[in-house]
């Protein structure tokens, strides 16, 4: 691969990852609509809703009206018994926003860093995009660099927390009966569920 090839993959997958992220915040929005609407009903759209949930800019605040809405729908009327499925599902989500967390500081450095190029470096690390050059607090929190593998890579992780965040949002309509039309995530709360096997939240329940 030479350095022109090497060049278009890196920005592409660059691309990829800042497209992919908006998915993620589709699927954010899909766990909060369900958090807050009525149980024992099928979800209908609500554009004010959705308009106010869309018009938080940063990512960090979406995650944290979502996550409010979720632990308190999860606990209320939850009991002390740390075999009530409640429990296990806010464990779960717990896990989830944990990784979210992470992906969300990646997607983060990707839109703050800058491409710096070393046509010396060996094929794949020749681009790379790193903390800014004259911010000197990338010596307080230094990061390591992404290439185009790196990217790649982010990039599924992306989409891999959307389809998470999409399948906890089927399991919490489920627990509440509010089943909509567009769900279609078994399987994958299944393959999430293996995967978080055996964790439960701990914590306080309601009074």
């Amino acid at each position: 691969m030479n350095i022109n090839e090497e060049q278009d993959l890196f920005y592409a997958n660059l691309g990829r990852c800042i497209a992919q992220w908006s998915h993620v915040e589709d699927a954010l929005y899909g766990v909060f609509s369900t958090a807050i609407a009525k149980p024992n009903e099928e979800r209908q759209a609500n554009l004010a809703v959705q308009a106010s949930f869309y018009s938080v800019n940063l990512s960090e605040g979406k995650f944290n009206i979502t996550n409010a809405a979720v632990r308190f729908r999860v606990i209320e009327g939850m009991t002390n018994e740390l075999t009530d499925p409640r429990r296990r599902l806010l464990g779960i989500w717990e896990l989830l926003m944990k990784k979210a967390d992470k992906r969300r500081t990646k997607r983060n450095q990707i839109a703050h860093f800058q491409v710096l190029t070393d046509v010396h470096a060996a094929e794949g690390k020749r681009l790379a995009l790193r903390p800014a050059i004259f911010n000197p607090n990338g010596i307080l929190r230094p990061s390591r660099p992404f290439h185009c593998a790196e990217l790649h890579a982010i990039c599924r992780s992306f989409g891999r927390l959307g389809q998470d965040l999409s399948a906890f949002s089927y399991a919490l309509g489920l627990t509440f009966g509010q089943r909509a039309r567009e769900d279609d995530y078994e399987e994958q709360w299944a393959g999430l569920t293996s995967r978080l096997s055996g964790r439960v939240y701990e914590g306080q329940a309601s009074a």
